[in-house]
């Protein structure tokens, strides 16, 4: 999208949980010669500067942070367990890249064990996971433990398919 309207933009990839198989996609953007991380699979809210002195964001109390790491950047996230990190790797990489890396570590990847979803929803930031939602606002996180239907239908409010909630619930 960000090629199509015009900027400098280069996909790069990403480890989260600082794992050593790349298992994240991201897209740096340049902007009149700023360089920006636009991470949509994070919901940052907005985009994070990549300079040397590092950056970060808050969008309803949900927090991250940017740190150049040596030759890596690290990205920091809130999440209903601590931290999430992130290390991005420089470099682009093509689209090719990203669906092979996509094929070869989705059925391993960390976050398969419980359903994990991320959404701007109802004035706030909601992270789920497993049955913890946890509710960003400006007043701070506040976490519910959902029941097998109160999970069910958040899923399905956070816009996913009953065939896709199926499937991450088992049936």
């Amino acid at each position: 999208l960000a090629v199509h309207l015009g900027f400098d933009a280069a996909l790069v990839v990403g480890s989260m949980l600082d794992v050593p198989e790349p298992n994240h996609g991201s897209v740096v953007i340049d902007v009149d010669g700023t360089v920006w991380l636009a991470d949509s699979s994070l919901l940052l809210g907005s985009p994070h500067r990549m300079v040397p002195e590092g950056s970060s964001t808050r969008c309803r109390g949900y927090r991250s942070r940017l740190t150049p790491d040596g030759d890596t950047w690290m990205l920091v996230t809130d999440s209903p367990r601590g931290d999430l990190p992130c290390r991005l790797q420089p470099g682009p990489r093509t689209a090719e890249e990203y669906r092979e890396r996509h094929e070869r570590t989705r059925a391993a990847s960390v976050f398969n064990e419980v359903p994990h979803a991320l959404r701007h929803l109802d004035g706030g930031v909601q992270f789920l996971v497993d049955r913890d939602l946890v509710v960003w606002t400006e007043g701070g996180p506040t976490t519910t433990a959902l029941d097998e239907d109160a999970r069910r239908e958040w899923l399905r409010h956070a816009g996913f398919s009953d065939a896709v909630v199926a499937a991450a619930l088992g049936g």
